[in-house]
């Protein structure tokens, strides 16, 4: 028998993620006090470790996100009030700099190699200069 629903547990440590601002179209919209940002899918967690939702969209300017939270079933989004505190597996929270651009200087090494070779193409030749040293010239 297969198993189609996920189960998440929390780790035993929860880290505070978010507070409540307000709710619209039976979700819960959420301020991020945390300086990392949720994975999308991730579970939201009560104080108590129990678990409310899902992360469903993340928006805003990148120094005053907010994200959205879908419901689990037979929880409702105005059962809430303004200030409350939601939390989140640490596991599932990425730091703000995989969202901010990279420094021009640290872009990763190129890849190994890359498409191959083509059927022809670019051929080297080697041109004999006046100094007796030789250069590598490439024609297409």
């Amino acid at each position: 028998m297969l198993c189609t629903d996920k189960v998440h547990l929390p780790s035993l440590l929860l880290t505070e993620v978010a507070s409540y601002l307000h709710a619209c179209e039976g979700e819960v919209v959420t301020k991020l006090i945390n300086e990392k940002i949720p994975y999308f899918n991730a579970p939201i967690y009560l104080e108590n470790k129990t678990q409310i939702g899902k992360v469903e969209e993340i928006f805003g300017p990148i120094n005053e996100a907010m994200f959205s939270v879908k419901m689990q079933e037979g929880i409702i989004a105005h059962s809430y009030k303004t200030g409350d505190k939601f939390f989140i597996d640490p596991m599932k929270l990425l730091p703000l700099s995989r969202f901010l651009p990279q420094p021009k200087g640290t872009t990763p090494g190129g890849g190994r190699g890359g498409r191959g070779g083509g059927r022809g193409g670019t051929q080297a030749y080697l041109i004999h200069t006046l100094t007796s040293r030789y250069s590598v010239c490439f024609v297409c």
